[in-house]
């Protein structure tokens, strides 16, 4: 009756309909998983890639001295990693409380330029060190500073899309760098002639290229306006 008609339409104004529901969150991460997977393996297809145009244009002497130079740089990467890393973790608190992402980017981007400054000289020099007993140009050191300088700014970046959660312009960008790699030593080789340190010169112009272009076309969302809130100054006084 009356009543009855009356109780089913408080209960359907009390329940939203599906289409004023809240979206699920399942769809969004299936989606990023699927993305992430992908980008895994593409970063592991462009791995092995790299190996093979290596060891195809390089004899076996040059390619093992590409390897030592590139782990220098690599474990000079994993010192300023963790720096950068710990810099991140002010973003998502700043965007939470209304900060302006514009401002948090430069306050840790200073920060990280300190850290990035004193292991890029270390690096140069011990890069000479090396390159004199491997043989090598002095000028290899430059070369290697140059290249941990392009992957620290990859790490920064890609680590503020991550605290952004934005995982699908994060994973392209690493795919395309491990494709870039072996073809930009491979233009700079064929341009110059085979040598350890052209192929690390080729990386270092892969890796500015490839960041370049991502960091033009991947803008952080809410980057519009440079605001003075105190969540700003909170995370730059932590920071400095």
């Amino acid at each position: 009756g009356w009543a009855h008609r009356e109780r089913t339409t408080v209960s359907e104004a009390a329940t939203p309909s599906s289409s004023a529901r809240a979206p699920q969150p399942g769809r969004k991460l299936t989606s990023d998983a699927l993305w992430l997977m992908a980008g895994h393996v593409g970063m592991a297809a462009g791995g092995l890639a790299a190996v093979r145009i290596m060891t195809t244009i390089l004899d076996p002497d040059t390619y093992g001295t590409v390897a030592i130079l590139v782990s220098l740089t690599t474990l000079a990467l994993g010192l300023t990693n963790p720096f950068v890393q710990a810099a991140m973790r002010f973003l998502p608190e700043t965007l939470a409380a209304g900060g302006s992402a514009r401002h948090m980017r430069a306050v840790t981007r200073r920060w990280c330029v300190r850290i990035l400054t004193g292991t890029t000289l270390a690096l140069a020099v011990g890069g000479i060190v090396a390159g004199n007993t491997l043989h090598e140009p002095p000028f290899v050191g430059v070369i290697l500073a140059l290249l941990l300088t392009f992957d620290t700014w990859r790490v920064y970046e890609t680590s503020r899309l991550i605290a952004a959660r934005r995982p699908r312009p994060m994973i392209l960008w690493r795919v395309c760098e491990a494709w870039a790699r072996p073809l930009g030593a491979l233009g700079v080789i064929a341009l110059i002639g085979p040598g350890a340190w052209e192929a690390l010169a080729g990386y270092a112009f892969a890796g500015l290229v490839v960041n370049a272009l991502f960091a033009v076309t991947v803008p952080m969302e809410g980057e519009a306006s440079l605001s003075d809130h105190p969540a700003d100054e909170a995370a730059a006084a932590a920071l400095s």
